[in-house]
């Protein structure tokens, strides 16, 4: 039972300004380039282009957004985010063709204009994120933008976490070492080099307090409350940023997801993926994909 002096902070997701950043040019992308397509071949701006580009965004960002685009995408590979723009931009054409068998927006002089659009903005998007992503890792090769991370607790997941930053020079770290005031440094079996262990936490803390270290990640054990209570409380008078990633992988959840309740964490272990907006997702790719088939059908009739 939670006692009256305590309470529960509403945690906050976690807002990356430059996804926002992203989603925003995205659009302007999406709006710019018909814009200059029509305006290049002399053609009057109607109410069908503004359905065109109403659908386009809402449809771009909702896709986006389902695919992951955004999220993550330092860590992500080129490959891979130039296959979740095509599909998301390819899912945008389709339901553009099916709202035009229903209600006609593309009209048969236009329909040039919009193929030159429909192919024109996928390889701008895709332009523009290859460029920024490769003068980003190239600032960060020269070590501009870099991170001094250091990490506390010598686990597994430590150690896990730790090949990211080393194997992923797209992240944009400069790892420092590992922190931790055990003195059996084992785990599941699994001993730690001691070699990596740099120090314990009180030199971690003077190190935050003077500045050599940006972000700190507390991989301990969710047993250690108090500990981490204490670290985090000590940091607090630093300017770090402090991460505690916790140790999900010993309930072996792999098919977990993260939700909250008012601001309360909950993890969900076993879920249907026909509930709420998974389930409406679902719904709708079905109404969608067989509209598809019973047209391509009924074209062949």
């Amino acid at each position: 039972m939670v006692s009256s002096s305590q309470s529960f902070g509403a945690i906050r997701p976690h807002s990356n300004k430059l996804a926002v950043l992203a989603r925003l040019l995205d659009v302007i992308v999406i709006w710019l380039t018909l814009w200059s397509i029509l305006d290049l071949a002399a053609v009057e701006w109607d109410n069908k282009h503004t359905w065109w580009l109403l659908i386009s965004v809402v449809g771009f960002g909702v896709f986006a957004s389902f695919n992951e685009l955004y999220r993550g995408s330092r860590a992500m590979s080129t490959s891979t985010q130039i296959r979740l723009i095509a599909v998301s931009w390819f899912c945008v054409l389709l339901i553009l063709m099916c709202v035009d068998q229903t209600y006609p927006l593309i009209d048969p002089i236009y329909k040039q204009y919009f193929w030159l659009w429909s192919l024109a903005v996928p390889i701008e998007i895709i332009s523009w994120h290859v460029i920024v992503r490769s003068v980003a890792n190239m600032s960060r090769k020269m070590g501009k933008h870099r991170h001094r991370v250091a990490i506390v607790g010598a686990t597994m997941l430590g150690a896990e976490l730790e090949k990211i930053f080393l194997e992923e020079k797209a992240v944009g770290t400069e790892f420092l070492g590992f922190f931790d005031d055990r003195q059996r440094l084992s785990e599941g079996g699994h001993q730690f080099d001691l070699k990596k262990l740099v120090g314990d936490t009180d030199q971690l803390i003077k190190l935050a307090k003077e500045g050599a270290v940006d972000i700190v990640y507390i991989t301990l054990p969710l047993r250690a409350e108090l500990r981490i209570k204490s670290i985090v409380e000590q940091l607090s008078d630093s300017t770090v940023s402090v991460h505690y990633v916790p140790d999900l992988f010993v309930f072996d959840l792999l098919s977990a997801s993260l939700n909250n309740i008012k601001g309360i964490p909950v993890i969900s272990i076993h879920d249907t993926p026909f509930y709420g907006v998974d389930g409406a997702v679902k719904r709708m790719f079905d109404i969608l994909f067989s509209s598809i088939v019973l047209l391509l059908i009924a074209s062949l009739c």
